[in-house]
């Protein structure tokens, strides 16, 4: 994986992690609703895109 797939990669995560919690709430998601609770989200998003940055390279994958 290079360094320009992590912004999808935890884009995908985190949704499945939202969609996960919305129906643990029994409660149907709309894309609306969706992109929503995605978007309080943002520091989530932050932080772990920073994580992955960081592992990648400390494995020694070129950013691209």
């Amino acid at each position: 994986m290079s360094a320009a797939a992590i912004f999808p990669a935890v884009a995908v995560a985190l949704a499945l992690d939202e969609l996960d919690r919305m129906k643990a709430m029994e409660c149907l998601p709309g894309p609306e609703a969706l992109l929503l609770r995605l978007q309080t989200r943002t520091l989530d998003f932050n932080v772990l895109t920073g994580v992955c940055a960081a592992y990648l390279k400390a494995q020694g994958v070129p950013n691209e």
